[in-house]
């Protein structure tokens, strides 16, 4: 069999996207189970434009993965997990958006997830699975009959 640039794009595109958060992975998890006995009043909450930050580059990793061929739900657990992991990490779980009350890694990481989704709906609906756009559009009719 014969390489070419072509059949290597893939492959090296994979790695390159999944090898730095798989790896830190590891290291927040440790630092965050460290750091967690140690949170105090010097946390500073994610404020809003820190939190679109970190929804930004979520959905552009779920969306640039998603492009190189990566499942929906792997690509959503992993930018799901990053979104908890930043603010889990640096700001001890807590958000501008709800003063005083401090997020745990699970609840952030099940948040994570519907922002993904809803920015990955925006900037690149064609690599959302049908079902979850059904889904989504169910929810949103819901929502806007009980406003």
């Amino acid at each position: 069999m014969r390489l070419s640039i072509r059949s290597l794009i893939k492959p090296v595109g994979i790695v390159l996207f999944l090898g730095p958060i798989v790896f830190s992975g590891f290291n927040y998890s440790a630092y965050s189970a460290e750091k967690s006995k140690d949170v105090s009043s010097n946390t500073k909450a994610a404020t809003k434009k820190e939190t679109y930050l970190y929804r930004r580059f979520g959905a552009y990793y779920l969306c640039t993965v998603r492009s190189l061929g990566v499942e929906y739900e792997k690509a959503l657990n992993i930018s799901a997990s990053a979104f908890a992991d930043f603010i889990s990490v640096k700001h001890g779980g807590y958000v501008d958006d709800a003063p005083g009350k401090q997020f745990n890694t699970r609840d952030l990481y099940f948040i994570g997830r519907n922002q993904m989704t809803y920015k990955a709906l925006i900037f690149c609906p064609d690599s959302v699975p049908k079902k979850v756009k059904q889904q989504n559009e169910k929810w949103r009719k819901e929502l806007s009959e009980k406003d």
